[in-house]
């Protein structure tokens, strides 16, 4: 599978949409600096809105999050900007593109980021770790890095779907695997010294999207019988 060259821009940004404990941060911010990757944390970030920012904030709103993001992220400079968390990519990523690619877009948010006196035109890449790790890190340097394999274990892992989908198998998305069989998760495994099993829902969704929704449904419904 052909991938573009992007060593010469290497991600340097990641943005947290997230409290800083949490699981994804901290683990990049441990391996990053062993495999050549200097995260820059974004300042004042925000959340992304995640799941519950497309149901209960609206297109616009949603969108402007990201977008301040974006922003923030591009008066720290041209690098791209780096996110390890699924939800958090596919947000940014989308919107990122929706800037780029649609003006009417690109002048709704920036309508919305006047207010804080930002302003963003699309001229960033917002990158998955996994993604910088397959196209600039690259397995060989991975195991080089393994200095307490993990023999003997076995591994079935779960990328879910945000992860690859829809942008893994796209120019934008860096075509480092595809959406439907992506093999990237079980490389790393092995790459770690662990034995890589077979998991037919690896690529299934988690119901985070879903469940929210029905979550409120179930607390605000009024009490029957």
């Amino acid at each position: 599978m052909a991938r573009p060259d992007r060593r010469s821009n290497l991600c340097r940004r990641h943005p947290r949409p997230h409290r800083p404990q949490c699981a994804p941060h901290r683990s990049l911010r441990a391996i990053a600096p062993k495999l050549g990757v200097e995260p820059e944390e974004i300042d004042d970030w925000n959340c992304c809105g995640a799941s519950v920012g497309h149901i209960e904030g609206g297109e616009l709103p949603q969108t402007a999050l990201s977008g301040r993001n974006l922003a923030k992220a591009r008066q720290q400079g041209t690098n791209d900007i780096l996110t390890p968390c699924a939800t958090c990519f596919l947000n940014t990523h989308g919107v990122n593109e929706k800037i780029k690619n649609d003006v009417r877009t690109r002048q709704r948010v920036n309508e919305a980021l006047d207010a804080a006196d930002l302003i963003y035109d699309g001229d960033l890449n917002v990158r998955h770790a996994c993604e910088v790790l397959v196209n600039d890190v690259d397995l060989d340097r991975i195991k080089e890095q393994v200095n307490n394999p993990l023999n003997g274990l076995k591994v079935a892992g779960y990328i879910g779907c945000q992860t690859v989908r829809p942008f893994a198998a796209t120019d934008v998305g860096g075509n480092y695997d595809t959406y439907d069989q992506p093999e990237f998760l079980d490389n790393f495994v092995k790459a770690c010294g662990a034995e890589a099993v077979s998991y037919d829902p690896k690529t299934s969704c988690c119901g985070g999207s879903v469940s929210v929704p029905g979550a409120t449904r179930l607390s605000c419904s009024p009490p029957t019988g």
